[in-house]
């Protein structure tokens, strides 16, 4: 019946097979055979030839299929017509006459399948068998394919790595149409597995797959995909994962009656055995007769628009080496061979160095997964699996250059050509892949990208999947030491080592570089097509993890280190920790049982191993760091250095003992590095800079002088009335019912107290009196000792509090100044400024508990556990002031070398003001405050690292940076606000490794 179930799936589509019982006995199942009529609209059952008095017809269904039923059933008496024409022929496949077949005896069964008075169901199929006859009588070619191998990804289990079993037939057919297919040598047992593929395809909607046994296939080719997407088939391809590979004869035949229904198109099939331990004379002689082949092809192929380039379905050819099968526009790979007016030679000279390339990438690719051993030599290699890495012209998705589908690679049509105009490593050429960076002729980023997304066992999208492309960009024939993408980018990597804050980086480039680094620390010298060295580390990292060492690690970071650990023999707890990682204290303690690791490893760049290979000395100097405040919020720092100043990668600063930022070193003996301190105020800090070399090692440490933040603003005098009463007191009132705002007093002029103690008390508007300030003359705030300075405290806190804390003052009490400070010189001092601070460690982290809190009307909300938030501290006034988080969005083409576009995109969420509420309940300015931002769109931020290059339901913009900013509004209403600070932007990690954040009431 022609309905559907609730999946959209034809009922009629559920049939797998059919059983027959003839008079009780079950026929052997090697002996039933059926064919599918368009669309599944009825089937054609057959079984040999017997006396029948009972027959029983059983349809199986694939499991889990709804059930169904048959409307109607057809018995056929045997008549021998299909026997007697089956018997012209002396093999399954069709290609050879039987003993003593001629003109008469095909003339006669032709005359008896065009009877009109009989009735055959196959009429048209019984009469192309008979034409085959008269063909092979005749001599003509037909379409016969053989020479097939067994490609397994089963088989190729035990590299822990799988790709495309698909071998091209060299054939095009269109969909909605029925094709013959005869196929010889088959075991006992065995199936071929028939694939048609459809021309430009949308991923996911690629293929179609149809069971051939021995014998006759009448198969009719399903339409794939959208119809409106353009014309409807593809190539055909056959997968065979059997033991009889070299009996396998496959005769493929059009049954229509315009014969337009399969092409041939241009096949260059070169097996492993026809490659390798060949002469390049040898390889040359195929890809020569491929190319005119092409030529002449192409020549004939016509175009009324460019739309019908890429959705023409005869505008197809298969390259197919023993490490990669290229599925591309015959119009493409002519163009990039020369295109028409290139001689033959050029062209097979062309593509020969191209396949030379695809080899090589190939080589390095399965070196550094450990498909190979690290020692492998590039001139005695053999690709040791049995599929293939698949290239094929693809329709891309909205905003994707290119993507991988985990058996093939998705290319869109302007790219294709550059498939066949790669070059060895060692050539010089012009234009060997698609972006715009190459540095050798091994095709670019892009294509070792999307190559890396189907080989990556670690699974960190987007990132781990480059290290495919790293390796095939620095290759060469050297010691793997050419340009790198990340070169460049080592000032945003150092930056995030050295604060060290928890998870990965968000930003994909920083992140690789942790990779990345271990290479760079620990592979040594040495050609990587020529043996062991500049890939052993990832060689041996990926054959235990392929091996399943440590596979029961508490996390895939704990996996991760040990491993690592494990392959160099060394502690890398530091170097992980600085990287974000929070490894479980049994990885710490097994770790420990390594050597120490002297080398800060997490600072190295590219030079770093260039230097290291050439053998570069570490660096001899000695360091001084002089510390000057500039401003209210920032210090500079003065680094100078005497001795190899050529040999500094940089200086790691630390304030107070923690790290606040990397600088990079540009060769002077002078460099300045300026530090912002945010809400700190009457603090002192001391600076510690650690000197590193571009080997990695700790040249120098110098401490710097203690200095102290310290700024104040005055209140207009203007705005209060300041008088001295009889007993020395001073008292400062509020002018025209203004509170003054004010967090300390100070005193200036030419003498200052020296000795003796004061009180400072608050009046508020309520009339309430607090002690604000009870202090010493002795104890001045202002480092300089130019004027006296005191800032308020905290109501009731211990002296030990250096917060300032402001009050809203309807009148200030100053008791003990002596009677020689006129009036003149004592100054209140306003709110020194809005200033919003991301929190210290876990700016950015899930919450590990719900959160609830109090809202008005003595509610309640809860912000659930899982729940990504943002923290911070900030100094303002809730009622006036409100925090943006604006995050920095970065678009890219997945696989592409175009740098990214970031932009900026201020998030929607809610914003939760935390202030520690007065006994009054009169909520004023606060100088220490927490904030809390629940993002809207949490997703965002799980999707952070994710694949969108490859994940067709997902934009690929994503989220690296987020920088928060208080705003200051004019009215509680919120009029008229403007930004009155902001952060630097930091790293959004990816989610899987944000850290837990716990909130407590």
């Amino acid at each position: 019946p022609d309905v559907q179930n609730n999946d959209g799936r034809r009922y009629r589509d559920f049939f797998k097979s059919f059983t027959i019982w003839v008079n009780g006995e079950e026929v052997p199942a090697s002996q039933v055979s059926y064919e599918a009529a368009k669309y599944n609209e009825y089937f054609i059952v057959k079984f040999p030839r017997m006396s029948v008095t009972s027959l029983t017809v059983e349809p199986s269904q694939w499991d889990g299929a709804g059930n169904m039923s048959l409307s109607e059933v057809t018995f056929y008496e045997y008549d021998g017509l299909a026997d007697e024409i089956e018997a012209l022929f002396a093999n399954d496949s069709h290609t050879v006459l039987a003993q003593g077949v001629d003109a008469e005896r095909i003339a006669a069964l032709r005359t008896k399948a065009e009877n009109v008075d009989a009735y055959y169901v196959e009429r048209s199929v019984l009469l192309d068998q008979l034409e085959n006859a008269q063909q092979l009588l005749n001599g003509e070619t037909l379409v016969v394919r053989s020479g097939f191998t067994s490609r397994s990804g089963a088989a190729d289990q035990k590299y822990g790595q799988t790709a495309s079993a698909l071998q091209p037939l060299g054939i095009t057919a269109l969909s909605n149409q029925s094709v013959s297919f005869y196929v010889e040598g088959l075991g006992d047992g065995e199936t071929a597995t028939l694939v048609q593929w459809q021309q430009y395809s949308e991923a996911g909607t690629e293929a179609k797959r149809y069971t051939l046994h021995n014998g006759r296939n009448q198969i009719y080719l399903n339409p794939i995909g959208n119809s409106g997407s353009g014309e409807r088939g593809g190539s055909l391809y056959l997968e065979y994962s059997g033991s009889h590979a070299d009996e396998l004869k496959l005769q493929i035949r059009d049954i229509s009656a315009q014969k337009n229904v399969v092409t041939e198109i241009p096949l260059l099939d070169i097996t492993s055995d026809q490659w390798y331990g060949r002469s390049a004379e040898e390889r040359k002689a195929q890809i020569a007769a491929y190319v005119e082949t092409l030529r002449t092809y192409v020549s004939g192929l016509t175009f009324p628009n460019d739309s019908s380039r890429r959705t023409n379905i005869r505008n197809a050819t298969e390259i197919a080496t023993p490490s990669v099968l290229l599925s591309l526009p015959a119009d493409q790979v002519l163009a990039g061979l020369g295109g028409a007016q290139a001689s033959a030679e050029e062209m097979t000279q062309k593509l020969y160095d191209a396949i030379c390339a695809w080899e090589q990438l190939l080589f390095l690719a399965n070196k550094t997964q450990g498909v190979i051993d690290g020692d492998a030599v590039f001139a005695d290699y053999r690709y040791p699996m049995e599929t293939r890495q698949n290239i094929r012209f693809s329709r891309m998705f909205s905003g994707a250059f290119m993507f991988a589908a985990g058996s093939y690679v998705g290319i869109d049509y302007p790219e294709t050509r550059s498939m066949v105009t790669g070059y060895p490593l060692g050539q010089n050429s012009t234009g060997g892949g698609i972006d715009a960076d190459d540095v050798n002729g091994l095709y670019g980023w892009g294509i070792a990208h999307e190559i890396g997304h189907n080989m990556d066992k670690i699974g960190y999208a987007e990132i781990t999947n480059n290290i495919y492309s790293l390796v095939a960009q620095t290759a060469d024939t050297g010691n793997m030491t050419g340009p790198s993408r990340l070169e460049g980018m080592y000032t945003a990597i150092f930056d995030k080592v050295a604060l060290g804050k928890p998870g990965q980086a968000g930003d994909v480039f920083t992140q690789l570089g942790m990779y990345w680094q271990l290479h760079l620390a620990y592979d040594e010298a040495g050609n990587p097509l020529d043996g062991a060295g500049a890939l052993d580390f990832y060689n041996a990292f990926f054959a235990k993890w392929k091996a399943g060492a440590y596979s029961d690690a508490a996390s895939k970071d704990d996996r991760i280190a040990l491993i690592a650990a494990e392959v160099t023999g060394k502690d890398l707890t530091e170097f992980f920790t600085r990287w974000g990682m929070e490894l479980s204290q049994q990885t710490k303690t097994t770790l420990a049982e390594y050597a120490e690791e002297t080398r800060n490893i997490w600072y190295l760049n590219d030079q770093s191993r260039r230097d290291r290979l050439n053998g570069e000395r570490q660096a001899e100097l000695t360091a001084n760091v002089t510390a000057a405040v500039e401003g209210e919020k920032q210090t500079q720092l003065t680094i100078t250095v005497s001795g190899d100043a050529d040999r500094i990668q940089g200086y790691e600063i630390l304030r107070n003992g923690t790290p606040v930022g990397f600088l990079m070193g540009n060769g002077s003996e002078t460099q300045t590095y300026t530090d912002t301190v945010g809400t700190a105020n009457n603090m002192a800090f001391a600076y510690t800079v650690r000197v590193i070399d571009k080997l990695g090692y700790e040249a120098a440490t110098a401490e710097s002088n203690q200095v102290r933040i310290s700024y104040d603003q005055t209140i207009d005098a203007d705005r209060y009335t300041i008088t001295r009463l009889e007993n020395g007191d001073i008292v400062i009132a509020a002018k025209e019912e203004q509170l003054l705002t004010t967090g300390g007093w100070k005193i200036t002029g030419a003498q200052l107290p020296a000795d003796g103690t004061y009180t400072v008390t608050i009046t508020g508007e309520s009339g309430q009196e607090t002690v604000a300030k009870t202090g010493s003359f002795t104890d001045n705030e202002n480092q300089s000792g130019e004027t006296f300075l005191a800032y308020f405290n905290k109501p009731g806190v211990e002296t030990s509090d250096t917060r300032i804390w402001m009050y809203d003052a309807a009148q200030v009490v100053i008791t003990g100044v002596p009677d020689y400070v006129t009036l003149s010189d004592i100054h209140l001092l306003s709110y020194p400024g809005d200033n919003i601070a991301f929190t210290e460690g876990a700016s950015i982290g899930v919450l590990e508990r719900d959160y609830t809190y109090a809202i008005d009307g003595g509610q309640t909300e809860t912000i659930p556990a899982g729940t990504v938030v943002v923290t911070g501290s900030y100094r303002g006034d809730p009622l006036y002031n409100s925090v943006r988080v604006v995050a920095q969005m970065q678009t890219m083409k997945p696989g592409s070398s175009e740098a990214p576009v970031v932009t900026k995109q201020t998030l929607s969420g809610e914003t939760l003001l935390f202030a520690e509420i007065p006994e009054d309940g009169q909520v004023s300015t606060i100088s220490d405050g927490f904030f809390l931002f629940v993002p809207e769109n949490q997703e965002a931020f799980r999707q952070v690292n994710e694949d969108h290059g490859d994940n067709h339901a997902v934009g690929n913009s994503v989220m690296i940076a987020l920088q928060a900013q208080m705003w200051r509004a004019e009215t509680v209403d919120g009029d008229n606000p403007r930004m009155t600070s902001d952060t630097l932007a930091i790293s959004v990690p990816r989610y899987d490794s944000m850290p837990g954040i716990v909130l407590e009431q």
